[in-house]
């Protein structure tokens, strides 16, 4: 059997069709239905030990050359954590501002206990992704901060920011 060309003139192979339907369908059910927080009891479990690919105590940021994850920071730091959708987009927003001393991404305010990013992907966790900003306050304002985040941010878009629909 041949290939053959869809109306958009992309090369399929036989039986390719009803995989593409397979998947669009799938999105279909997946964007279409309602989303919110769950009842605690319907959270996935989780889990009492930390995540074992978590950066150790000592790591420094993989872009902030140097620059500590975790506490200690530099005297007179500060921290926020903004929920702005992927965390790997909104993280790396902040890597050139001036004053920015460190990020980390994670999850906050969820009921699954230590919970993988499949996991808080599926909805089940009632977790949101959040970047944990260091910042030294006399170089860059928490004003500066907030500016980025609603620049690019659309609070107004609930339980969704981009391509993440959910609650995380």
């Amino acid at each position: 059997t041949k290939n053959k060309t869809d109306f958009h003139g992309v090369r399929r192979k036989p039986g390719s069709k009803k995989k593409t339907h397979r998947f669009q369908l799938a999105m279909f059910r997946l964007f279409s239905k309602p989303v919110g927080m769950l009842p605690e009891n319907k959270c996935l479990p989780g889990r009492d030990e930390p995540i074992k690919d978590a950066p150790a105590k000592e790591s420094k940021h993989y872009v902030l050359k140097g620059a500590p994850i975790y506490p200690p920071f530099p005297s007179g730091s500060e921290m926020i954590s903004i929920g702005m959708g992927c965390f790997w987009c909104s993280e790396s927003l902040f890597w050139k501002t001036k004053g920015i001393v460190s990020t980390h991404v994670g999850y906050q305010q969820g009921t699954t206990k230590n919970p993988t990013y499949r996991e808080v992907c599926s909805g089940k966790t009632n977790h949101n992704e959040v970047t944990r900003i260091v910042y030294d306050s006399k170089v860059c304002p928490l004003e500066k901060i907030l500016k980025i985040m609603f620049e690019t941010h659309d609070p107004t878009q609930v339980m969704g920011q981009g391509n993440d629909r959910g609650t995380q």
